[in-house]
């Protein structure tokens, strides 16, 4: 049974390029109104494998996945990433001044 050619997602690594691959396929979805993911193969590194997770999830319905996933990114604050108290701001800081 032979197949035909398949299109592959790959997202790279590297913190804020997650937000980008995320304006990316928002766009991609509007673009081509595409019910279905347009990738077959979907993968990535650090958080490019998070957002990929994301649109493999929701293969099905590659308009509700992009959504979810720009929903997502938009709701992320730094004090859900990192301590952004005085304290740890200073010790921080402290730290790279030494």
């Amino acid at each position: 049974m032979e197949q035909g050619p398949k299109t592959a997602l790959v997202l790279q690594g590297g913190g804020a390029r997650g937000a980008y691959h995320v304006g990316v396929l928002r766009a991609l979805a509007e673009i081509t109104g595409a019910r279905r993911s347009p990738f077959q193969i979907v993968c990535g590194s650090s958080v490019g494998a998070i957002n990929a997770a994301s649109i493999g999830v929701a293969a099905n319905d590659f308009q509700r996945g992009t959504k979810h996933l720009s929903s997502l990114w938009r709701g992320l604050r730094c004090d859900a990433i990192y301590n952004t108290d005085a304290l740890s701001l200073l010790l921080s800081t402290g730290r790279l001044a030494s």
